[in-house]
């Protein structure tokens, strides 16, 4: 076969890759490509899937979709891939690269939301029921894969090694927010493989850990509304085991006023 000839678009064809705008990465999902299992792969059985490619106005060709396929055949060293053609305006384009990835299930959770952002950016008018349409998925997962894009790194790098599953992290960053440092971020990465903790579990160790770490924060843990005949509580837990000396007193002494104010003698 020749190495690109204008053949029917839509057919297969071999392509040399100085006919390809390798350096353009406008259809770059992935923060970084990891091709050593594929590289071997295609020693094994040969490149199986073609990439897409798309005609530039500048006659060369931009690569849509198989970014990891195109990597892995130059570190083989080979010079030319396996490609489809076709005739695609930006949009088409974009939503086939998108595509490809998710249905192949190539793409982190991540590089999806990084491509959902990548898409808004580009087009601003965008409506939800497009979105949803172009990515293939609801509304819900949509939003929440957005949300892996402001994860720390050091939690992006624990989802993308598969130590926290994306509803794990999601909630990890929602529960700490601005006290999620790396260190925060080591340690419960941490407890969740240790301890095997599901979402749930990681919710409610997260709140035990913050409890037990809390002092005496001072008294009127309670709202005295006379006139009103009313009490309204903050809802606070103390562990006792933890709770200095003078705090116990001030926690007694709020106790008997609470008494007090059901005995009406207060």
């Amino acid at each position: 076969m020749p190495e690109y000839t204008k053949h029917p678009l839509g057919h297969g064809l071999l392509v040399a890759f100085e006919h390809i705008a390798l350096n353009d990465g406008t259809f770059q999902h992935r923060a970084e490509l990891r091709v050593a299992s594929l590289v071997k792969q295609i020693q094994q059985n040969g490149q199986l899937v073609p990439v897409l490619l798309r005609p530039r106005p500048d006659g060369r060709l931009q690569l849509v979709s198989g970014a990891r396929r195109v990597e892995a055949l130059r570190t083989l060293g080979r010079r030319s891939v396996l490609a489809v053609v076709r005739e695609l305006d930006d949009e088409e384009a974009f939503a086939a690269s998108v595509r490809d990835n998710v249905e192949r299930q190539s793409l982190s959770d991540i590089d999806v939301g990084r491509a959902i952002l990548a898409y808004q950016a580009t087009h601003p008018d965008v409506t939800v029921a497009r979105l949803t349409t172009v990515f293939g998925m609801q509304e819900r997962k949509l939003q929440r894969l957005k949300q892996l894009t402001v994860l720390p790194d050091p939690l992006k790098g624990a989802l993308r090694d598969g130590k926290v599953s994306t509803a794990q992290a999601i909630r990890l960053k929602q529960l700490l927010g601005a006290d999620l440092t790396d260190e925060q971020v080591r340690y419960w990465v941490g407890r969740i493989d240790r301890e095997d903790l599901t979402v749930s579990g990681l919710v409610k160790a997260v709140k035990v850990q913050r409890f037990q770490a809390r002092d005496w924060q001072g008294p009127a843990r309670f709202v005295d509304t006379a006139r009103e005949h009313t009490l309204r509580f903050r809802p606070v837990v103390y562990d006792l085991n933890r709770l200095p000396h003078k705090g116990r007193i001030r926690l007694a002494d709020e106790l008997r006023r609470i008494a007090g104010v059901l005995e009406g003698t207060a």
